[in-house]
């Protein structure tokens, strides 16, 4: 693969983010809720993945806390996002969101951040910081 290659899997995420790969494992293994990793033999530089389930769930619990923290309802964020989007986006749908039943396509992740007064990196990083480990509590 030459340099010009887009990079993927943990490496890719973690130049993106400006951090080792190794140290972006740790933060998913401290604040993924269950801590469940995924070995891939074709990852060369760092094999561990979160499961797509449990990046959900984080994210939805991440969230819920910047949600909360704003002290917006879910129809009242669901409203902003149905204004931002300009389509109908259900209560249910951001209730599903935080619960991790729903992965949120990155048009989403980038409408959620905005009503919610953050960056993407922002609510990414919120996530990955949280101390309660519950996930739709």
């Amino acid at each position: 693969m030459d340099d010009t290659s887009a990079n993927t899997g943990i490496a890719g995420i973690a130049a993106d983010l400006g951090v080792e790969p190794h140290e972006l494992a740790q933060v998913i293994l401290q604040h993924v809720p269950g801590g469940k990793i995924r070995v891939h033999e074709r990852d060369a530089v760092n094999p561990i993945r979160p499961l797509a389930g449990d990046v959900t769930a984080w994210f939805g619990h991440a969230v819920r806390e910047a949600r909360k923290a704003r002290r917006l309802t879910q129809v009242e964020l669901a409203k902003k996002l149905s204004d931002l989007l300009d389509r109908e986006f259900a209560p249910l749908t951001v209730t599903r969101i935080e619960l991790g039943q729903r992965p949120t396509p990155l048009d989403e992740v980038a409408a959620l951040a905005h009503c919610l007064d953050l960056s993407v990196d922002a609510l990414i990083r919120e996530a990955s910081t949280s101390t309660d480990g519950e996930v739709g509590a």
